[in-house]
């Protein structure tokens, strides 16, 4: 007999996270929660350090800085969009 799912995990993510999470789910056709768990579980998944989160965190905490007490600049904003992109 199939084990039914019952228990939830909810995580919380920037609204650029969460877009490409559901692009990327889109585009290999899953839903979201089917992505994550394959993504997480699949013995294909990368490992990435976790000083790379705290990088990309201090990154985007930086570019909110600057944009808060410089103002907002194209060129900040391009960079920080290719950033997320990576």
């Amino acid at each position: 007999m199939k084990e039914m799912k019952k228990s939830r995990i909810e995580i919380r993510v920037t609204k650029r996270q969460k877009n490409k999470i559901l692009k990327l789910a889109s585009e290999d056709n899953m839903f979201v929660s089917e992505f994550l768990l394959y993504s997480v579980l699949s013995n294909k998944k990368k490992e990435i350090p976790f000083d790379v989160f705290k990088m990309e965190a201090l990154l985007e905490e930086a570019c909110n800085h600057l944009k808060e007490n410089y103002g907002g600049d194209a060129y900040l904003e391009e960079l920080r969009k290719q950033l997320w992109e990576i």
